[in-house]
């Protein structure tokens, strides 16, 4: 009898070749989600967000005193006894027994306090980590404290996050051409990070009432990244939202 030829075991997809991979992708699932669903779930999706983003940057750049500050974190988030998008998602949806006010203060001035001594992208994380915990509590001065100190000194991946939680902040309490100047400057960062940033801004200008200026930005989009992969879905969203306006 002839031997049965066995097939070649299937080839592994290959993953991103740095830790931030995966956190991109994650970045632009929630600006477009934003973009489908509108203004109201963008606190959601940013806690979902930053959770991704921090964990998948860190992976990539392991270095000691990091390491040792990122445990810290861990302690003060263990004592919290849920992670950040189970908290932040329990308070928007009024789950009882999984947000508990008192624990989430103290942890957010830990986070603080962790995040004033480290360095690096420990500390951004920090910061950034604590930005969502005074977020889901209401406190809007906490939240932009630590969200300036995470774009203190930090660039790429790790400033587009916090600049553009304080461009949403700025929106959020009326300061509207504060944080369009936000968006505008993120513009200029490297490639993927300027999509996003201008699909936020599109997706801003159309939570405003803005429809000229929303319309503008998705052409402006399409101009500068004719064969971007969600191309089709953009010029989707161009056309509805310039439907609305006549």
């Amino acid at each position: 009898m002839a031997d049965t030829p066995i097939a070649p075991a299937p080839t592994p997809p290959e993953e991103p070749a740095d830790g931030g991979g995966v956190a991109l992708r994650a970045q632009m699932a929630a600006g477009e989600f934003f973009l489908r669903n509108g203004w109201t779930i963008a606190g959601i999706t940013g806690a979902a967000l930053l959770a991704i983003l921090v964990y998948g940057l860190w992976e990539g750049q392991r270095v000691e005193a990091q390491r040792a500050t990122t445990a810290r974190i861990a302690d003060v988030e263990a004592e919290l006894g849920s992670d950040l998008v189970q908290i932040a998602q329990a308070k928007a949806l009024g789950i009882e027994g999984m947000f508990d006010e008192a624990k989430t203060r103290k942890a957010a001035d830990e986070l603080v306090a962790v995040a004033r001594e480290a360095t690096g992208t420990a500390a951004a994380e920090a910061w950034l980590k604590a930005a969502e915990l005074f977020r889901v509590l209401g406190d809007a001065a906490g939240r932009r404290t630590a969200l300036e100190g995470a774009a203190s000194g930090t660039t790429g991946v790790l400033r587009f996050a916090a600049v553009s939680g304080l461009a949403h902040l700025d929106i959020e309490e009326g300061r509207t051409d504060e944080g369009i100047a936000r968006f505008e400057s993120l513009r200029t960062e490297q490639d993927f990070l300027a999509r996003q940033a201008t699909l936020d801004l599109a997706g801003t200008y159309e939570a405003l009432g803005r429809t000229a200026d929303a319309v503008a930005t998705f052409e402006a989009y399409l101009a500068r990244w004719p064969e971007a992969s969600d191309a089709e879905e953009v010029r989707a969203r161009k056309e509805k939202v310039a439907g609305a306006e006549g």
